[in-house]
């Protein structure tokens, strides 16, 4: 017994303590992430600026450079984290999961495949990429909420459990009952978010229905991969000849433990996410503003030409020839910006951004797979209604002068 209790000391600080150490490894690795992704969208400007300054011949090849930045920094950026965050299920992923995990599989099946044609049609059809991103986030927006509120169902009835475990065993112990009549004992109003799950289980083994039946449908029900391991441990202990009160307490210690250290890395998650989406958001505008403060430039600078062209005969001679020159030696600096090749470019990269970002905050916070919908809809939101809006404010806010009398 005192060698058994050694070992689970032993297991329990060896676990803690990589825990702790991927914790604080993905903690440094956002931050060095979100710095580096930052760095590489304004090596991004730059190379944008540069293009529209002076149009190199080979402008596909300038911008391939700046794309494989961006992709580069953020492959190594997220499987450094993905490889650096602790291993850490959260829902236990059985064929029959909580209602809302149950909700999500039969939505998925309908909605993914109908967004994924809707998108492809509307991309062929050219309509605006804004539009179709704020397409994406409002249809994956009803999965995005389902999975965020199963997810803090989980959180808050793996913080029960302990309480609830420890409690039955306690009971069991002390009586030698079965775990019926232990759960008849326990508090259950304390336990708010387990407690309709207790109730239902409470019933079925009142009315003699299988024991491994009920359980599992409260194992399904509750969706968390923690009470699925931690309640089959205690039932398992139990036919193998432990005492309840003794296992309940390992159990219930032993859980609780993971749940702390859960909620540590929550706290480190928010912090991400926080910084995350701002971030997001700059950089997404920072390129669409500029690019339509550059094609403005570029199109009054372009009606400037012209009208300097058909004004040729009047500036041919003395002084004039010398204007004419200095004006469009001047101008000549975005005569030849390609507003197309530069806005397909900076759609790319906004893609690049968000899928990166999308898969950064999943990796970051945890949890079911199902998060990813939730995390898709608020960046591809955030990015598509920047896409939109842009265009409008740069038409109030930024305005060309007219020079008359040139």
């Amino acid at each position: 017994s005192d060698y058994l209790t050694r070992e689970l000391e032993t297991i329990r600080n060896v676990y803690k303590s990589t825990y702790e150490q991927g914790i604080e490894m993905l903690k440094k690795w956002g931050d060095a992430y979100i710095s580096m992704l930052f760095s590489g969208a304004l090596v991004g400007i730059i190379i944008m600026v540069s293009i529209a300054i002076y149009a190199p011949d080979d402008i596909q090849g300038t911008l391939m450079t700046s794309y494989l930045i961006i992709a580069l920094i953020s492959v190594v950026g997220i499987v450094t984290m993905y490889k650096a965050v602790p291993a850490d299920p959260k829902s236990h992923r059985l064929q029959q999961g909580s209602p809302e995990q149950n909700m999500i599989h039969r939505m998925e099946k309908k909605v993914i495949p109908i967004l994924a044609i809707i998108v492809i049609l509307l991309l062929l059809l050219g309509m605006n990429f804004g539009l179709v991103l704020m397409l994406i986030g409002m249809l994956l927006f009803p999965l995005g909420i389902i999975a965020y509120i199963d997810d803090g169902n989980i959180t808050l009835r793996d913080s029960e459990f302990p309480t609830f475990i420890r409690g039955v065993g306690a009971v069991q112990g002390g009586k030698g009952t079965t775990i019926a009549p232990a759960i008849q004992d326990i508090d259950k109003k304390s336990l708010m978010y387990l407690e309709p799950l207790i109730n239902a289980v409470f019933s079925k083994l009142n009315l003699g229905l299988d024991e491994d039946r009920t359980w599992q449908r409260f194992i399904n029900d509750g969706g968390s991969y923690l009470i699925y391991k931690y309640l089959n441990i205690y039932r398992d202990a139990l036919k193998l000849g432990g005492k309840a009160d003794t296992v309940g307490q390992i159990v219930s210690s032993s859980m609780l433990d993971q749940v702390l250290l859960r909620d540590h890395r929550h706290t480190i998650s928010m912090g991400f996410m926080t910084l995350l989406v701002p971030m997001h958001a700059m950089m997404v505008a920072i390129f669409l503003f500029l690019y339509h403060i550059l094609v403005v430039m570029a199109d009054a600078i372009a009606e400037k030409m012209a009208s300097l062209g058909e004004a040729g005969a009047a500036l041919t001679s003395g002084q004039g020839a010398s204007i004419a020159g200095a004006m469009g030696g001047s101008m000549f600096v975005f005569s030849n910006f390609d507003k197309d090749a530069i806005g397909f470019y900076v759609i790319i990269i906004i893609s690049m951004l968000t899928i990166s970002n999308v898969l950064a905050g999943k990796i970051v916070s945890g949890g079911d797979n199902a998060l990813v919908y939730f995390y898709t809809s608020l960046i591809c939101s955030v990015s598509g209604l920047l896409y939109i809006v842009a265009p409008i404010i740069t038409g109030i806010f930024f305005m060309i002068p007219v020079f008359e009398g040139v």
